[in-house]
């Protein structure tokens, strides 16, 4: 399984919104553990683009700070599921999430 967060590099912290990202960080997840992670910038800062980035990486997840009702809808389209509302350290997230404490 593979989790993306949406990044914000300089600062080590979920970015609040899709939209401006400049990064995203993807975890491949393996036996309920983070198993690997890298870090990738985002494309232009379109997110039609982003999130054909994401389904090119097979991303199975989201977490960010907070999307569009559009990119939403373009996210639900390609079966991504978001989890919205979140800030923080993306490690500390995605390790709350595997822990199903989100």
């Amino acid at each position: 399984m593979k989790i993306a967060a949406a990044y914000n590099k300089k600062a080590d912290l979920i970015n609040e919104d899709f939209e401006t990202a400049g990064h995203f960080k993807i975890y491949e997840i393996e036996n309920g553990e983070i198993s690997h992670s890298e870090i990738l910038a985002a494309m232009n800062g379109d997110a039609e683009l982003v999130i054909g980035m994401l389904c090119m990486f097979e991303v199975d997840g989201l977490i960010c700070g907070r999307v569009s009702e559009q990119t939403g809808k373009l996210l639900d389209d390609e079966g991504i599921p978001c989890y919205t509302g979140y800030s923080g350290n993306p490690d500390d997230i995605v390790q709350n999430l595997l822990l199903g404490k989100l």
